[in-house]
């Protein structure tokens, strides 16, 4: 069942975000709490007794227009996520950039879960914070690239309001 979680569930789930995500990756909590405040940010969790997923999704003031899926924690008796084909936008780590033998198998395994639901890739690729990443789109989402390059750039605009970060470190 999917249930939208309280935004003061951040701080049980904070702690599972840092443990399982890279740090360069993990938004600093603030910039997390003041999203979830505005309404920009969605805290979700798949759970039948106890969490089997948890989400974290960005769409801003507009719920139309497509997510993105910044986050996605699952448990291992929880890789069926066939609540994910509708309408999301994902950010996956380069291979090609991957700098070790065990990075680009945590990427390739990445990419090959959201492949098994038919997400595509886009010739978009980002550089967020200095991470590089290739975006895809769930196969509900019928959008030319520049649209989904055009959200994508609102999404981080409004994650980082600050202008001069915005220009530092938002790159497409």
């Amino acid at each position: 069942m999917l249930v939208r979680l309280d935004n003061h569930a951040i701080d049980e789930f904070y702690p599972w975000l840092v443990a399982n995500f890279p740090a360069d990756e993990v938004k600093p909590l603030p910039w997390i709490k003041r999203m979830l405040a505005r309404g920009d940010y969605t805290l979700f969790a798949w759970q039948e007794d106890s969490p089997l997923a948890l989400a974290f999704f960005y769409h801003g003031q507009s719920e139309e227009e497509p997510a993105l899926l910044d986050y996605l924690l699952v448990h291992p008796e929880a890789l069926q996520a066939e609540y994910l084909k509708n309408g999301f936008l994902v950010e996956l780590e380069r291979l090609d950039l991957a700098e070790s033998q065990e990075g680009l198998l945590q990427r390739q395994r990445r990419l090959a879960f959201y492949q098994n639901l038919d997400f595509q890739a886009t010739d978009l690729l980002p550089e967020i914070f200095g991470v590089g990443y290739r975006l895809y789109h769930s196969p509900a989402l019928d959008l030319t690239e520049e649209s989904i390059k055009a959200r994508y750039l609102a999404i981080y605009q409004a994650m980082v309001p600050e202008e001069a970060l915005f220009k530092k470190h938002i790159k497409l």
